[in-house]
């Protein structure tokens, strides 16, 4: 989902211990019902939808796809991104990028230039995020492009996941872990948005980092008896 949405899937996972976990089950009619939901958005997220010649519905791209092949705006997200930069120059940005060490916080605020910086608690600068394109945004890439280390990786994926969800201005403390709170703005991310909404348990790979909270499509056991994959009709 990632990279776009066409044939609905679940996965069921049988663990060692006899327990079953699965991920992907649509609510009924719930692939006709993300295309409607995709075509009703206002803008031009109706223009990610992939027809077949006769009008058959092939798939939904995500937006960054769109971006890239120039039927997605290129500036979409960038008044919502200065919005929440211009929040941090009076206000401090507190990142709690891991749950099991809720006491590793980082603290960002935004410089004169439009910098983001982030410092640890003995005030020391530690990452700075300049200020994200739309397609930095869309694709967690970019000026949030996250190194697999254990300060800036976790800083960007964290800042990433609230501009999608677009908590970043309003709630201080990243990453917020209520759903009732994300996609609430007129500009947010609603191929996630709509995806997570038509799925059973609400889970989705929307975005690159939709796993920050635990918010993704993930089923998983150290010692697996079986898996199973199931197209589910339609």
């Amino acid at each position: 989902m990632v990279d776009m949405f066409s044939v609905p899937h679940m996965v069921t996972l049988t663990t060692g211990s006899g327990g079953t976990l699965k991920t992907g089950e649509l609510k009924p009619g719930g692939r006709a019902g993300i295309f409607a939901a995709i075509a009703s958005q206002p803008g031009d997220w109706g223009k990610l939808i992939d027809r077949r010649s006769d009008g058959t519905l092939l798939r939904v791209q995500s937006p960054l796809k769109g971006v890239e092949r120039g039927v997605f705006s290129a500036t979409y997200f960038d008044s919502y991104v200065t919005t929440a930069w211009n929040t941090y120059r009076s206000a401090t940005l507190t990142v709690a990028p891991f749950e099991n060490q809720p006491g590793t916080n980082y603290l960002g605020r935004t410089d004169g230039s439009g910098n983001l910086n982030f410092t640890d608690p003995s005030g020391a600068r530690v990452y700075t995020i300049h200020k994200p394109s739309t397609t930095d945004v869309f694709g967690c890439a970019g000026n949030l492009a996250a190194p697999n280390d254990l300060v800036a990786g976790p800083i960007a994926r964290t800042v990433c996941a609230a501009l999608h969800r677009t908590t970043l201005a309003a709630i201080h403390t990243q990453p917020s872990l209520d759903p009732n709170t994300f996609y609430r703005t007129a500009v947010t991310d609603h191929y996630s948005r709509i995806l997570h909404s038509f799925e059973v348990d609400g889970k989705a790979y929307g975005f690159a980092f939709d796993d920050v909270g635990h918010f993704e499509a993930l089923v998983h056991d150290g010692a697996p008896r079986s898996v199973q994959v199931t197209l589910t009709p339609f």
